[in-house]
This record gives C-alpha cells, sequence and structure tokens, in this order.
C-alpha cells in the first residue's frame, strides 16, 4: 500500500520519469494500452504532455498501483535508464516510508536525530530553516536524495537508515525491521539474503557481523594480556620487568579515555572507524613503550681489563644454518677479579654491551630486531687436576627494538623475557665461547 505515503519530490521524479520514456501523448497513450489494456482518455485529458502525464500519475497513486505502473512502464521501454533509476528508487523509498511513518506519528526525534547524524557526516548541507528539528519524514528523504552518489560510495538513505536502526530510541519490532530493510538493500548486508528465513540466525548473524570490530580488538587485546602475563612471570623468576606491567595496564586502560573522547566532543564513527583509531592509540602506545630506553650497565673500572679478551666474545651470525634465531655480539667488555684467597673463586665479568637479536617468522620476510646488552658473571677456579670449573650467571640485561615495525609494535612485550626465556641457551653459548678460546688459560 502506497496510497498517500508517496513523497511528492519521488511524484516528480516518476512524472519526469515517464515524460523521458514515452515524450509523446501517443507513446504514452500505446503504453497504458500494451500494458494496462485502459485508454488515456479515461484517465486524463488534455494536450500538454506534463500535465497528461501528472494527471496518470496522480490516478494511479490513489488506486495503490505507482508500484506496478512503474513496473509495466519499464517493461515497455525496458533501455530507458530514468525508468531504470525510478524504478530502483521507488522500491527503496517507499518500503522506507512504510517503515517509518508510524514511527514519525509517535515519536519523530529519533528520525530527525538519524538525519542530525548524516549532518554531523557532512553528508548534508543544512541551513537553519533546515535543521533536523525543523523537518518532517517526507522533508528528510527529500534532503537525502538531493545528496549526490559517488562511485560505489554507500547511498545517503542507506547511511541515514543505519544510524536510525542503531538508535535506542525506536521500538525493538521497527528496529528488527529496518535491519531487514538494511539487509535488503544494503550491498554490504547482501550475504544476509543467503540466510535461511529463520530470525534467530537473521540476528546471531547480525550480531558477529555488527560487532567483528569489537571482537578482533578483544583478540588482540587477549594477545598482548597474554604476552605481558609471560612478562611478568619471567620478570618473577628472573627480574623485575615493571616496564611491561605499566605498558599492560595503559593497554587495558586505552579503550576508556578514546571511547570517553570521541562520546565527549561528539565525533560519529562507526564500530570499525572506532576500533581502528583504538588500534592506531595502542599501536603507538606499544611503539612508544618499546623506543624507550630502559636502562644502561657498566663495569667497575677499578676491575683489571682484558680488551683483546673482549674481541673473542665479538662473533657474528651465533646459530645454525637453517636457525630461525641468530644472535650478533658487536661490541664486548671483559673485566676480572682475580682472587688471592683460595677459598673465594675469581670472577670473570663480561658485559656484552651491543648485542643484536633477530628472530624470523616462518615466513622468512618477516623479521624481529633487537639491540641491547647482556652482562655476565662466571665465578671460576682451577680443580687439583688442572680443570676449571665455572659457573654462569646473568647479572643484567636490556633490550629494545633494532628495526622492524613488527618489533617496535610486540616488543615492550618480548625484550621483557627475551633473556630470561632462552636462559639455558644464553648461557651455555657464552660458556661455549670461554671454552673453545680457552680463556680462562689465558687469564693465567
Amino acid at each position: 500500500m502506497n496510497a498517500g505515503n508517496t513523497p511528492g519530490y519521488l511524484i516528480k521524479q516518476i512524472q519526469s520519469a515517464l515524460c523521458s520514456a514515452f515524450p509523446s501523448k501517443t507513446k504514452l497513450e500505446m503504453m497504458l494500452r500494451h500494458q494496462f489494456s485502459q485508454n488515456l482518455e479515461e484517465i486524463a485529458r488534455g494536450e500538454n504532455l506534463n500535465e497528461i502525464v501528472y494527471k496518470v500519475v496522480v490516478d494511479f497513486n490513489a488506486s495503490n498501483n505507482l508500484t506496478k505502473l512503474i513496473k509495466k512502464a519499464h517493461k515497455e521501454n525496458p533501455n530507458n535508464a530514468d525508468l531504470k533509476a525510478i524504478k530502483e528508487k521507488f522500491k527503496i523509498t517507499i518500503s522506507l516510508v512504510k517503515l517509518l511513518r508510524p514511527l514519525e506519528k509517535q515519536n519523530i526525534k529519533p528520525i530527525q536525530q538519524a538525519y542530525r547524524d548524516c549532518c554531523n557526516d557532512k553528508l548534508v548541507e543544512t541551513t537553519e530553516s533546515e535543521m533536523p528539528d525543523n523537518l518532517n519524514l517526507n522533508e528528510i528523504l527529500e534532503n537525502l536524495d538531493s545528496i549526490p552518489q559517488y562511485n560505489d560510495k554507500e547511498k545517503p538513505i542507506i547511511k541515514f537508515v543505519d544510524y536510525l536502526s542503531k538508535t535506542r530510541d525506536i521500538p525493538n519490532p521497527i528496529a528488527e525491521q529496518l535491519n531487514q530493510w538494511l539487509a535488503e538493500f544494503d550491498p554490504k548486508s547482501s550475504r544476509m539474503r543467503l540466510l535461511p528465513r529463520n530470525n534467530l540466525l537473521r540476528q546471531v548473524y547480525q550480531f558477529f557481523s555488527q560487532n567483528v570490530a569489537l571482537g578482533i580488538l578483544v583478540g588482540i587485546l587477549l594477545a598482548l594480556l597474554t604476552n605481558a602475563i609471560g612478562a611478568w612471570i619471567a620478570g618473577l623468576l628472573f627480574n623485575d620487568q615493571d616496564k611491561a606491567l605499566i605498558m599492560l595496564g595503559f593497554l587495558l586502560f586505552t579503550p576508556i579515555p578514546i571511547i570517553y573522547l570521541v562520546t565527549k566532543i561528539n565525533l560519529r564513527l562507526d564500530k570499525i572507524s572506532l576500533f581502528i583509531l583504538l588500534i592506531i592509540v595502542i599501536l603507538a602506545e606499544a611503539s612508544i613503550f618499546s623506543i624507550i630506553p630502559t636502562k644502561t650497565a657498566k663495569l667497575d673500572k677499578k676491575l683489571d681489563n682484558y680488551p683483546k679478551i673482549a674481541k673473542l666474545f665479538e662473533i657474528k651470525n651465533i646459530g645454525k644454518p637453517d636457525s630461525l634465531k641468530k644472535i650478533s655480539i658487536h661490541k664486548a667488555e671483559v673485566r676480572v677479579i682475580m682472587r688471592k684467597s683460595p677459598l673465594k673463586p675469581n670472577e670473570l665479568h663480561v658485559l656484552l654491551s651491543d648485542v643484536e637479536w633477530i628472530k624470523w617468522e616462518k615466513i622468512r620476510l618477516i623479521k624481529r630486531n633487537y639491540r641491547g646488552y647482556i652482562q655476565f658473571k662466571i665465578s671460576y677456579d682451577a680443580n687439583p687436576s688442572g680443570e676449571f670449573e665455572m659457573e654462569s650467571e646473568i647479572v643484567d640485561y636490556s633490550f629494545r627494538p633494532g628495526s622492524g615495525l613488527l618489533s617496535f609494535v610486540i616488543g615492550f612485550v618480548e625484550t621483557a623475557y627475551l633473556v630470561p626465556r632462552q636462559r639455558t641457551y644464553v648461557i651455555n653459548l657464552i660458556e661455549n665461547i670461554i671454552e673453545e678460546n680457552q680463556v680462562l688459560e689465558k687469564l693465567k
């Protein structure tokens, strides 16, 4: 039923499309005769084509047959672009008018608010007299229709309904009908047509499709939370990792101030846009925390220095040829405490002041690169047979991203437990260098 519901601007466009498709009185008469078995004289008389076509449109509108008129006219002249366009527009607009006319009579404010959101999106340029509070449904639809559509951009009327469907100020039955309307006319929701006509399945689909961004955001935060917990456990076992805990706090509370600010300044963002904004802020936070220097280490200058032995530790690309992990030691310092008392072991202090840690993913093009230092203390002494016994420990370490976007994004977490998680590997690496180069023997 569309009697009395057809907006005036749409009547005018239907009239224009019919005049374009049937540019003479005779052709219009032929269409009515072929498609409806009616004589034009029974509907409208006169010589002015525009007036005759207008009377025909009004007559069909009064009898609730405008849809049939447009379909039959298009069938008579299927190649006319104006008729094709008005056929699609009429279906979209009238179906929406049928949904919203009862709401307009009950409470027009949600409709005006949805239009105001379109104004805030700069889809519509309004004057003082055209502000949403002064407009009825037909005027709002006419303004939306006047907005030019560029390429594959979303239709303004679709955007308007999308805003309206998300408001909490409309009854649930109307909201459900609007969602179904979007599923039919919004290309992005075309997959809904493939679902069975089961209301529960449609609701489930709509929930997940509308909240997919939120789900991805929660997934990323959970992944970061898991890594940060790993860093915290490593901190308890080996070293304090305050940096990871502080960053974890920032990540967990980031969505709260961002959402508050977006609401406070009335920045109208859909869920996807808000999700992208949150991710950008979180990545920026992660990168900043990754590059903040943690600490530096120096060996006691009073200890005996052995620069030649330090050179033995400066080795590039340590690791198996097919390994996804490589370590390069670019700079080292070695100092020694030689005990005079046999009751106390000697101490070899090794500071690897420039260590490059490269970790490739299985896809070799992606890698993480970290730079930092590791400080060791090796307590050693010779047994009666002349062989050395040593006990190694990691005194301190600190890493930060060296290069690569991935390193900066997750570096604040991974650098926190990079050494503790591979403690045995790192200690064995240093002890192997000492044994292979007979470092302890050279210190006698």
